[in-house]
């Protein structure tokens, strides 16, 4: 059986939450320098995390705080080598259909102002006031989704 060259997946073990979270790491508390005591929270025990391969390597990671109808998609992060060649995107968009499969009708996230454009470019909007979060300048932006899609199993 032939591997495909990008595979997304939900974290349902313990042992692929930490792989989640060690992309986080290296991409938020080494790289951008954010505090590991801010970069893991209490939200991690309870959300869902996901995990995206490149060729059976670990190459980003995300999550999701569900809230009914609503949640919060957050703690993208790509390693540096898999960054511009459509990984976070595609994750994203797992994460997006995974969602919608669970009646969330609308997303909402923290994005770094750096990558206001990326989320831009999926649809995402611009909610509010610019703020600072661990110390770096973020936006809050939305996304209406279409809950209940067929097709999709993850």
């Amino acid at each position: 059986m032939s591997r495909e060259p990008l595979e997304l997946l939900e974290c349902q073990s313990d042992d692929l939450r930490q792989q989640a979270f060690a992309i986080r790491y290296e991409v938020f508390v080494v790289e951008q320098q954010v505090a590991p005591d801010i970069e893991r929270d209490a939200f991690d025990t309870h959300c869902d995390h996901f995990l995206a391969r490149v060729d059976g390597t670990n190459a980003g990671a995300a999550r999701i705080v569900r809230d009914g109808d609503t949640a919060r998609l957050g703690r993208l992060a790509v390693r540096k080598t898999y960054r511009r060649q459509g990984v976070g995107r595609a994750l994203v968009r797992y994460v997006e259909k995974w969602a919608e499969t669970r009646g969330v009708e609308t997303l909402t996230l923290h994005a770094q102002a750096r990558a206001q454009i990326f989320w831009a470019s999926l649809g995402y909007r611009e909610q509010g006031a610019p703020f600072m979060e661990a110390d770096t300048p973020h936006v809050e932006m939305v996304k209406e989704l279409e809950p209940g899609q067929k097709g999709f199993l993850p």
